[in-house]
């Protein structure tokens, strides 16, 4: 720890003189000692750098990766970090027989011994493999090897066993896709056969009906709705407040997106009925329905992988029935982000709102979030704030007796309780008692892959936690929004 930081520097450059081939590098390496000169005066803070950061905190385009790369090259060059033994073979036969490793000496092993001093260099010694000869021990070693995990066992790539059959599945999938491949025989695209095309009917008959009836729905929630929308005769426009504004652009955008995929079915069940359409994407849009997938058309409110177009149809049903319910009740109920297009600028209008009314800036108000102690979202919501619920958290768990993150197993997933949300005056920052994580909140489908960057992050919620925040953010823990399961609650 005494260690100057103009030692650092100095290895630095011995190591770049060593290895260099011009003078170009040997100028880079003052470069880097200059640059390090700067950064910090600490010896610890230069090590991480020298040691860390320089090496493996490159060109890392995710913000969460990097903060886990920085906390973990931290932990590695801490002085409390444990160290590791040395590469090489005595090492591996140690792992392997469970016996001392290299620079100890086993209970049996007679004093002074050597290890390699049987055979020669890289032998098998008695040493580890005491009574048995060289070929016995080279047999017991390759035994002992081949019951390791192969590359192709989850335990290889660090997951647990219990998603070995999911792997198994995915391997078959991927091998019989290959050999359909390599067997079949290219054939151009003709009509779909009889019960294809009866199948495909009743898809975009049903798809008709579902969005015919979810438009008439978010029609009558009045005239407000749609970007087009014009008030009755003699009234006047109304200037709707800043939550009201973003509930009703929602609606709007909604609305158009289900008049559009009405659009697109109508001509797509025309050509079925009739004769065949010459629109190009009347085409696609039929081949996307007849093969299982939702035409990317219509993939604006997909908050996953793209599902079977009867899981999507739900997913509109569920949207309309929490939009309608959001525009009737405005005020006093929870959200769910999922259920939005935008889900960003609701925290944006929050801040307007309590912006106006306190008659002040806006740069001058800042989101808060609590926690609450219960699954249920407060009876007695005021005006001053929103409530989210539908929030399921990732590689943690919630302890609900002490309101704090725990670590769980990776596979694993719990709902988190309600998280009141509100704008308050900025003022200066106190430290918490209880460490906290900054959690990410993503958009996505109950057990369904998300990914994990920075730039698709709704909002980051402060969640105290039993363990380091840096444990947090090695393990990507994060919460995603999802639409509920049933159609009753909200």
């Amino acid at each position: 720890r005494c260690v100057p930081i103009s030692l650092f520097s100095s290895c630095a450059i011995h190591s770049l003189t060593r290895s260099c081939r011009s003078q170009v590098e040997l100028w880079q390496g003052f470069k880097a000692q200059e640059r390090l000169s700067r950064l910090t005066d600490s010896p610890k803070e230069a090590l991480w750098e020298l040691a860390g950061n320089i090496p493996y905190g490159g060109h890392i385009l995710d913000s969460g990766d990097a903060e886990a790369t920085r906390s973990l090259c931290q932990q590695c060059l801490a002085p409390s970090a444990h160290r590791m033994p040395g590469p090489g073979l005595p090492t591996l036969l140690a792992a392997l027989q469970g016996s001392p490793g290299p620079g100890e000496e086993p209970a049996n092993a007679p004093r002074g011994s050597q290890p390699g001093s049987a055979g020669q260099p890289g032998s098998f010694s008695p040493l580890f493999l005491p009574g048995l000869s060289e070929e016995e021990a080279a047999a017991t070693t390759q035994a002992l090897i081949r019951q390791l995990p192969s590359p192709m066992e989850p335990a290889w790539v660090g997951l647990c066993n219990s998603l070995k059959g999911e792997l198994a599945a995915g391997r078959s999938q991927a091998m019989l896709a290959a050999l359909q491949v390599a067997q079949g025989l290219w054939q151009p695209r003709g009509p779909p056969s009889i019960p294809q095309r009866a199948a495909l009917q009743e898809l975009v008959g049903q798809g008709l009906e579902v969005v015919q009836e979810l438009a008439g729905q978010l029609k009558e929630c009045g005239w407000e709705v749609g970007v087009r929308g014009l008030p009755p005769k003699g009234q006047p426009r109304p200037k709707p407040r800043p939550l009201q504004r973003f509930l009703l652009e929602e609606a709007g955008g909604f609305l158009a997106l289900l008049q559009q995929v009405q659009r697109d079915l109508q001509c797509g069940q025309e050509h079925l009925q009739g004769p065949p359409c010459s629109s190009p994407r009347c085409a696609a849009i039929l081949h996307e329905l007849e093969q299982g997938r939702v035409p990317p058309h219509w993939l604006r409110y997909t908050l996953a992988s793209p599902p079977a177009p009867q899981a999507w149809l739900e997913t509109l049903r569920c949207r309309c029935r929490l939009l309608c319910y959001y525009l009737k009740a405005q005020t006093g109920v929870p959200y769910r982000l999922a259920a939005f297009l935008h889900p960003r600028r609701l925290f944006l209008a929050l801040r307007q709102e309590t912006a106006r009314a306190a008659k002040q800036e806006l740069h001058c108000y800042a989101l808060e979030q609590q926690v609450l102690p219960t699954m249920l979202p407060p009876s007695n919501a005021h005006d001053k704030g929103l409530c989210l619920t539908g929030l399921e958290l990732r590689h943690a768990a919630w302890d609900m007796h002490s309101g704090q993150l725990k670590e769980t197993l990776p596979a694993q997933s719990c709902q988190l309780p309600a998280i009141w949300v509100q704008a308050t005056f900025r003022s200066w920052k106190t430290r918490p008692c209880v460490p906290t994580y900054q959690c990410p909140v993503f958009l996505g489908a109950p057990n369904a892959f998300v990914p994990l960057g920075s730039q698709q992050a709704i909002i980051h919620v402060a969640l105290p936690c039993q363990m380091a925040p840096e444990v947090c953010a090695q393990q990507r823990v994060y919460a995603v929004s999802v639409l509920p399961e049933d159609n009753t609650s909200p």
